[in-house]
């Protein structure tokens, strides 16, 4: 009788531990992956979705188990989930939104240079934006993000993320 208390009592308690896991997962899938589906570098529409969802998906699988054993869940409250993941895609979205400010003020700076000294390619489309841009924007907007890159972006946005 004891061991057959002992077993269902660790039947729960490793139920909890999974049920703890996939809220854990979720909240880090929520924000990485509105990060990697709003950010100017991913959320060009040169970049499909499904490999945006599929990066997102990857790169939470990696990061979660660093923070299983951090928390742990007893009892599931709907409310207090629904409002923890709100709050993941409300810091997802100021994350993305500081990248769109960055990167659009320099393709937004380059524009007007190509405006002011004169270099100007009409019709040329890019790739992020519904209309037409000029070289020298898309130029700056592509020399920010190898910088970007360049100078540890990417690990300082991750580290941010997590």
């Amino acid at each position: 009788m004891v061991r057959k208390a002992w077993t269902m009592e660790f039947a729960a308690s490793s139920m909890i531990a999974g049920y703890s896991q996939f809220l854990i997962l979720a909240s880090v899938l929520t924000r990485i992956g509105t990060v990697v589906c709003v950010a100017p570098m991913a959320g060009a529409r040169t970049v499909p979705i499904p490999l945006r969802i599929a990066f997102a998906v990857a790169v939470s699988l990696v990061v979660a188990p660093v923070y299983w054993k951090t928390a742990a869940i007893a009892e599931p409250n709907w409310s207090a989930i629904g409002i923890g993941l709100g709050a993941e895609v409300v810091v997802g979205l100021c994350m993305a939104f500081g990248l769109i400010v960055l990167f659009g003020s320099l393709e937004l700076a380059g524009q007007m240079i190509g405006q002011v000294t004169g270099i100007t390619l009409p019709g040329t489309a890019a790739s992020n934006s519904e209309g037409p841009s000029q070289f020298t924007g898309r130029l700056l907007y592509l020399f920010g993000i190898a910088i970007f890159f360049a100078v540890g972006g990417h690990r300082i946005l991750i580290s941010g993320l997590l």
